[in-house]
This record gives C-alpha cells, sequence and structure tokens, in this order.
C-alpha cells in the first residue's frame, strides 16, 4: 500500500489441487473510504460501494444538526435524570476525590 492504513480482509480461494491460495483485500480498497483524488487503486480490488461520499455526507449532516441545536432531540435521543441525582452523584465524586 501506499503509505496508508487499513482494515485487511483475508479470503481463502482452493484451487483444483486443493491447494489454499489467500487473497488480502484492504476494506478500504473495496468500500472506498478514500478520497475522490486518491489515485491508488489496486488492480485485484472491486470496489462495491463508496462509503467515503455516505460518510462525508453524515459527517456534514451531523455538524449541521449539532449547530442547529436539533441534535439532540430531548425527548426521542436523550436520556433524564430524577431531580436531584445529579447533584448527588457530583456529591460522591467529590467525596471520592478527597
Amino acid at each position: 500500500m501506499d503509505g496508508r492504513t487499513g482494515t485487511v480482509l483475508t479470503s481463502y480461494s482452493w484451487s483444483v489441487a486443493d491447494k489454499r491460495l489467500v487473497q488480502v483485500l484492504v476494506y478500504d480498497d473495496m468500500m472506498s473510504t478514500f478520497p475522490p483524488h486518491t489515485t491508488h487503486k489496486a488492480k485485484f480490488v472491486r470496489s462495491f460501494a463508496n462509503v467515503h461520499n455516505v460518510r462525508e455526507q453524515a459527517i456534514e449532516e451531523y455538524i449541521r444538526t449539532v449547530k442547529a441545536r436539533s441534535f439532540p432531540d430531548e425527548v426521542k435521543e436523550s436520556y433524564s435524570m430524577e431531580k436531584g441525582e445529579w447533584e448527588a452523584f457530583v456529591e460522591v465524586r467529590e467525596e471520592e476525590e478527597r
């Protein structure tokens, strides 16, 4: 590889003579997790998805919703505590640190 790191997937193929042949596939190549301008493309790899673009879109959407303060939704995506529970927690922690 050209200095990149990635998750290695190993697939095994069997020949007629029952000798094991090993093919190493790199997840990042198969799923196209690298930016489109990356020129590396292994000859033996087929891209099955463009995860890079999907991942980038998801990150941009996450940032947008956090900045807009629409994520997390206080009811659907958050947990609540009984009144006084946080204060009790802080008190216990402070006692432990003494």
